[in-house]
């Protein structure tokens, strides 16, 4: 078990640990360490009701951007060589300007998406019965850990 500014109740167990939750015989802990207070959420077991999974975010098209921005400014270099060396026709230069500057700007693009989008994930949301809800995230999409802490809720509600 890790350290944790947690602590169990009398007869209470650990069933369930991971990066941000904490599944116990009568209680889920989440969202540890998500605030310097060491505060977290919790709720009873019977107070909670059945978890729903969501997958979020997507994957980045870094290496594609990459390859498009180098292909993009490659055409440009070429199209300056040329026109300096032999001279282009308006409409050939016109051509390769705008094939080049369109590999630029779309290889940008997905760079820059690849860095600020969100990463895939799966959320995991239970539902309280008095309002509101716990929320526990997990990265990737369709987690593992996001399924075994569902399966492991579901055995500890039914009391094992």
């Amino acid at each position: 078990m890790s350290k944790r500014s947690y602590r169990l109740l009398p007869q209470e167990e650990i069933i369930y640990e991971g990066p941000s939750v904490v599944l116990t015989s009568q209680r889920l802990m989440a969202n540890l360490g998500a605030s310097n207070d060491g505060s977290f959420d919790e709720a009873l077991l019977t107070d909670l009701g059945a978890p729903k999974k969501y997958n979020g975010g997507k994957y980045g098209h870094m290496s594609r951007g990459v390859g498009l921005l180098a292909a993009g400014a490659a055409v440009l270099a070429v199209e300056i060589l040329i026109y300096t060396a032999v001279g282009l026709s308006d409409t050939i230069e016109a051509a390769l300007f705008l094939v080049g500057s369109l590999g630029v700007a779309v290889g940008l693009y997905l760079i820059i998406g690849a860095v600020f989008q969100v990463k895939p994930n799966t959320t995991v949301v239970f539902p309280k019965m008095g309002g509101g809800q716990i929320v526990v995230p997990f990265t990737d999409w369709d987690s593992p850990e996001a399924e075994e802490l569902s399966r492991q809720f579901a055995k500890a509600k039914r009391g094992f």
